[in-house]
């Protein structure tokens, strides 16, 4: 019936734990249903900033390939050398002739010819036009960039009074009448500068196509994804639609005028990417400057504007909804742009929604049968453990788990940890009752010697011998001290006793032995207050100093013996020492193994009682020397509790 009533309880639990599972999980996944847009929106953004800035970064690298090259040609010493003098001069200095072909304008040309020809295996297509203070020296393609219109361009770069850079990329693009690759196109300036005066000696100016803007990033191109380059005053750099490149807002007023910081440009017209140009929503006639205009900003990103850096916001347009992501490109006052339809990030989450309700709902019909099947499965071997144990409960050692019954995984190890353990049950009790038989013998051994006749004999002889001498009073002694000692024997009724009470028999057993013989054994006690209210071994001190006198008397001296008790890291020492013959380390341990004694007790058994009554790391220790004497410790534990002795 109880067998019943417990199985049943743990039906009850495999049912509240499989509906408390049900719950858990439709609430978990409601909740991710719920917030995967928050989360996963998060996340998605930032991979999409991620992406926008290894793309900006990848713009950046192309750009620095090209300002590498515009270096290698401007920082060349014979480009420098070129400028600076003559073309007949020059050729002279180097030795150089007409007849061998090798001039100074082959040797520019051949250096320009392999940086041009090194960036277009990377896609990168640009002209090269060098410039001497007077007019154009060299160009690599044509149309030629006219000497007046490279100053416009260095102009702005180096205003008058100031220092050029060592380069400028200028402000672009620049439209040209010019069809193809270089209808819009970019320019970077660098000086050719002395490199021991630092005089400028002339320009060298390389015009690179949009395209190759447009390469570094249209890989990233998707069906709901665009990308473009815009500057820091809102002006198109790059994008899909090239008849839109270097365009401006087309509705509404002009935000900023060129050269003007972007900070405000975006607060006053959020842009719109439709077919590669971005374009603002207008500022109504009431917009006060400095606002976003009513319905033009859905979600804002925190920041103002392309700076700092990097960012995004979310745009209504036409009832759709886009993201906007921005990236600066290092080294430029340009961004890389790119909008994303918001729709499409959330069907693909809206469809996970969806499947993951799915996969709940599976999860709950495969869930049952499977706690049913658990359930059988976890009570058997449970019921067979539990049957088992009631048993050992019971006192029968003999049980153990069969093979069949063990069950598998943990269960079959809970079955071998049970059938381990009542194995050591079984030998602990075995060795438990070993012990107490031997307890009791030694018990005995100890009560024997307690009344050992040959001690009652030699201690009536010496009473007899005082008596016929005439000495009364040291006869009264012997028996007063006698007396005691027998009646604590014959009274014995605790197996431990106080130190105090223990030294007190020890002191009448020492007058006995002092009485027979006389001034040859001389005593001291040095016993500390505070160690008489440990209790130890009753009787465990008196074959120890009986030892002492028996091997210290064999010679014609003498015998003293210090009797000291302290306290030495928690426990009680006593130690008895004495001034004998000593013995050596070997000696030592036949003592410790062997019952070398004059009576019944010997070391060897005041040792096995010490470590049955208190455990192993307790006993005696033995520090001898041949021809200086031996000093003989009990170490046991100082405790006033009877309970926690055993």
């Amino acid at each position: 019936m109880t067998s019943k009533k417990k199985v049943s309880y743990i039906k009850r639990h495999f049912l509240i734990l499989f509906l408390l599972v049900v719950i858990l999980v439709g609430i978990m996944g409601t909740a991710i249903i719920r917030f995967s847009k928050g989360v996963v929106g998060n996340e998605i953004i930032k991979l999409h900033q991620a992406i926008l800035k290894q793309s900006a970064n990848g713009t950046a690298d192309t750009l620095g390939s090209l300002k590498e090259s515009l270096s290698n040609i401007a920082q060349n010493a014979r480009v420098t050398q070129w400028l600076a003098q003559e073309e007949k001069t020059a050729y002279a200095e180097a030795g150089w002739t007409q007849d061998t072909g090798d001039s100074m304008d082959g040797y520019v040309d051949g250096l320009v010819q392999d940086e041009i020809y090194k960036n277009y295996k990377r896609g990168n297509i640009f002209r090269i036009y060098i410039y001497d203070l007077q007019g154009l020296r060299y160009s690599s393609d044509r149309p030629v960039v006219t000497w007046e219109t490279a100053m416009d361009y260095i102009k702005k770069a180096a205003p008058v009074g100031e220092d050029m850079p060592d380069y400028v990329l200028l402000d672009g693009p620049v439209r040209s009448d010019e069809g193809g690759l270089y209808r819009h196109g970019f320019y970077l300036i660098e000086p050719v500068k002395d490199l021991l005066s630092e005089q400028v000696e002339g320009y060298v100016l390389m015009h690179f196509s949009e395209k190759v803007l447009y390469d570094s990033y249209s890989d990233m191109r998707g069906k709901d994804r665009k990308f473009c380059i815009v500057s820091n005053s809102g002006t198109l750099v790059s994008g899909e639609n090239k008849s839109e490149i270097g365009g401006w807002p087309a509705v509404g007023e002009p935000m900023m005028g060129p050269g003007q910081e972007s900070k405000q440009a975006l607060d006053h017209g959020l842009y719109q990417m439709d077919h590669g140009l971005y374009q603002t929503t207008g500022q109504g006639p009431d917009q006060e400057p400095g606002k976003l205009p009513a319905g033009g900003l859905t979600q804002d990103s925190g920041t103002s504007g392309f700076i700092p850096e990097a960012g995004y916001r979310t745009v209504a347009d036409q009832g759709q909804d886009y993201m906007y992501f921005y990236e600066n490109i290092l080294g430029t006052d340009w961004y890389l742009m790119e909008r994303i339809n918001v729709h499409e990030i959330w069907a693909t989450l809206d469809r996970t929604g969806y499947f993951s309700l799915l996969l709940i709902a599976a999860f709950v019909l495969c869930l049952y049968p499977l706690t049913i099947f658990s359930r059988k499965r976890i009570i058997k071997p449970v019921d067979k453990i539990k049957d088992k144990m009631s048993q050992v409960a019971e006192g029968r050692f003999d049980v153990r788990i069969s093979s069949q019954e063990r069950g598998k995984g943990e269960f079959a190890e809970i079955a071998d940890s049970f059938n381990y353990m009542v194995d050591r049950l079984e030998k602990q009790v075995e060795e438990i009752r070993a012990m107490d038989r031997k307890k009791h013998l030694l018990e005995l051994d100890f009560l024997q010697a307690q009344i050992n006749p040959h001690f009652i004999y030699n201690t009536l002889s010496s009473i007899r011998f005082y008596v016929e001498m005439g000495k009364n009073e040291e006869a009264e002694d012997m028996l007063i001290d006698f007396s005691k000692i027998l009646r604590k024997t014959l009274s014995r009724t605790e197996q431990f006793i106080t130190l105090r009470e223990e030294m007190e028999t020890l002191r009448h057993y020492v007058n006995l032995q002092k009485a027979r013989y006389r001034e040859r054994v001389e005593v001291v006690f040095d016993v500390e207050e505070s160690t008489l209210p440990a209790l130890v071994p009753d009787f465990i001190l008196q074959p120890i100093v009986e030892n002492a006198i028996f091997y210290s008397l064999k010679e014609d001296k003498v015998c003293h013996i210090r009797i000291k008790s302290y306290m030495d890291q928690g426990n009680l020492c006593v130690s008895v020492k004495d001034d004998g013959v000593g013995m050596d380390a070997e000696k030592i341990s036949t003592v410790l193994n062997k019952d070398m004694n004059i009576n019944k007790v010997g070391i060897k058994n005041v040792n096995e009682r010490l470590k049955l009554n208190f455990g192993d790391v307790y006993g005696l220790k033995i520090i001898s020397e041949e021809g200086r004497g031996t000093e003989v410790i009990l170490v046991m534990p100082s405790t006033t509790e009877r309970k926690r002795l055993r």
